[in-house]
């Protein structure tokens, strides 16, 4: 059994209003899910227990659940970049802000350019997508996050796509 914590805003979102969500998840995977205030414990064979714990957590780091879902397809991978390793608290909020960019920008050229899905919540950045493309997204996260400019990192995704074709 594996049992995820996720925040409790987001349980809801998880398992949903319907159960319809709960009931794919656990059919798709042949797993049973229970709650337990916002931990969402996870029972089944180990494999299929490793996918459902990575559809949980994305799901916790706030992607919607049918994007988290494209997790149960053999090619899509989760990564998870905790800022704090990268970033001191108290600029947090600041190099959050690079990440996500004027209206939204910053993100949505990281995820064009690499055909990846991002969300940014609390002091984690949440990336789902093929490999290579979730590496170099979540390099240029950290790029930004350690202060480079907005120009190059965009450049070294440019590059670095090309590079991984």
């Amino acid at each position: 059994m594996i049992r995820v914590a996720i925040p409790g805003e987001r349980v809801r979102a998880m398992i949903g209003g319907d159960r319809a969500r709960q009931d794919l998840l656990e059919r798709r995977l042949s797993v049973k899910l229970g709650v337990e205030g916002n931990t969402i414990t996870i029972e089944g064979d180990p494999l299929p227990e490793v996918r459902a714990m990575d559809v949980v957590k994305a799901v916790g780091r706030g992607f919607p659940p049918d994007k988290a879902m494209l997790l149960l397809n053999d090619d899509y991978l989760f990564q998870l970049v905790d800022m704090g390793d990268y970033v001191k608290r108290r600029a947090m909020r600041r190099m959050k802000g690079r990440v996500i960019g004027t209206g939204g920008r910053a993100r949505r050229n990281i995820e064009n350019l690499t055909h990846t899905m991002m969300e940014i919540y609390g002091h984690t950045i949440g990336l789902i997508g093929k490999e290579p493309e979730v590496s170099i997204a979540r390099e240029g996260a950290v790029m930004l996050l350690t202060g480079a400019k907005h120009s190059t990192v965009y450049s070294f995704i440019e590059r670095r796509m090309r590079e991984a074709l």
